[in-house]
Formats: structure tokens, sequence, C-alpha cells
């Protein structure tokens, strides 16, 4: 994602090039998916999904959220709720591959 220097996106501050060699660079953006996974935590509480639940239940909770939003008219919030799903969903994603890649080193 592509921010405009300067902007506030969940109370930091986002710089425009992630592969930045700043020093804080580094920081920021692992403050940005510490507040996804926040996100994405308070969703499925809301749903009554534990956040340890697998991932298939947390991602349903997370799509039953925007659905909701979206009847309720608010498509802004619910655009939110979609890019953590997509997030969340990726994230998932190369967890799986990592273990496959270890379980293949292992044996």
């Amino acid at each position: 994602m592509f921010l405009p220097v300067g902007c506030k996106m969940h109370g930091s501050i986002c710089s425009q090039d992630e592969d930045s060699d700043e020093v804080g660079a580094g920081t920021d953006l692992a403050a940005q998916e510490s507040s996804k996974l926040e996100d994405c935590v308070a969703i499925c509480k809301l749903r009554g999904v534990s956040a340890t639940a697998p991932i298939a239940l947390q991602l349903k909770a997370i799509d039953d959220e925007y659905k909701s939003l979206l009847e309720n008219g608010q498509s802004s919030r619910a655009d939110y709720v979609q890019s953590l799903y997509a997030w969340r969903s990726k994230q998932a994603h190369k967890v799986r591959v990592l273990c496959g890649l270890l379980a293949q080193i292992i044996s």
C-alpha cells in the first residue's frame, strides 16, 4: 500500500517508500502489521471467534463483518475490513508456505 508521506494510519506516520533504508522504516511496518492483526482479532472477538481459532474461522468472521457493514451502508469501513481480509489471508498463506518448506528441510 502506498500512502502519501506523513499520512496517519492507526496512529503511526507512514512513509511513502516501504523499501526505505531509514532506521525507523522496519519499525513502522511492524507497527502497521501489528495494528492490522489487532483489528482482525477485535473483529473476530466481536463475531464470537477466538484469536486462536483456525484461520478459516477467522476469515469467515472478517467476511461476515464485511457483509454486515455493507448491509448497513458503511462502505468505507467495509473497504477497510475487506483489506484486512486480504491481508490476513496473505499472512496465512505465507505461514503455510514456510511450514511446508520447513517440513521439507526436516524430512
